[in-house]
């Protein structure tokens, strides 16, 4: 095993810097497209924006640990984003997941 490994892969801007430079530089530009549904990055900041506050008005913040129960759409990335934007942490939990599995993750995200 290499013990000299060095952390310089690691990215130099987090997810939610990265997403708000889009918004800047490509407001108008189709950020999601889900079946028939699409959003800009504006639409989709305003979104994202609206779930941040309403989640920081309830204290979710650093430390928080958000389950993201969701079926594959808009409304989940909204739902990740905004969880990331206002500082916490989403926890995954597919609705395809056995129960047992959904479980464990509950619990081990407390």
């Amino acid at each position: 095993m290499n013990t000299n490994l060095k952390l310089s892969n690691r990215p130099e801007h987090t997810v939610q810097k990265l997403f708000e430079q889009q918004v800047i530089q490509n407001p108008d530009s189709v950020a999601l497209v889900y079946k028939d549904q699409q959003l800009t990055y504006k639409e989709l900041n305003e979104k994202v924006n609206q779930l941040a506050f309403y989640l920081q008005k309830r204290n979710i913040g650093p430390e928080s640990m958000v389950g993201v129960y969701i079926e594959r759409s808009l409304e989940m990335i909204v739902s990740i984003l905004g969880i990331i934007k206002a500082g916490g942490a989403y926890v995954p939990l597919d609705p395809a997941y056995p129960t047992k599995r959904l479980e464990y993750i509950l619990k081990d995200a407390n």
